[in-house]
């Protein structure tokens, strides 16, 4: 018997094997999750707050949208261009506590004018 011809039979089979389970739960995360992107919207970020209640991110041709979505209404609660999004996010990434720092300075300049 020739164990080197198995060990590579094996090894193939297991390979083919691992590559099937992949693609399937590629498939089914997409079609369970509802995570598809059309050609217009792109789900950029969802986050859970509790049982079917939630944030989703949205991006819109050029706008981006916070959506809250409960089980009864879906709500913008935000929007923005791309480009202040892309400051919101830079800004965000430098540090959260930083960027509330620059919102609550913002703000009291606007109650000052």
């Amino acid at each position: 018997m020739n164990y080197a011809l198995e060990t590579v039979k094996i090894i193939f089979y297991l390979a083919l094997v691992l590559g099937i389970i992949y693609l399937l739960a590629n498939l089914l995360k997409n079609r369970f999750t509802g995570q598809t992107d059309g050609r217009y919207i792109h789900v950029l970020e969802r986050v859970y707050l509790g049982p079917k209640t939630g944030l989703t991110l949205i991006k819109v041709e050029d706008r981006v949208l916070l959506l809250g979505i409960s089980e009864s209404r879906v709500e913008v609660i935000d929007s923005w261009s791309k480009t202040e999004f892309s400051e919101i996010k830079t800004s965000l990434e430098r540090g959260f506590k930083d960027y509330l720092q620059d919102l609550i300075k913002g703000s009291r300049r606007d109650q000052h004018d």
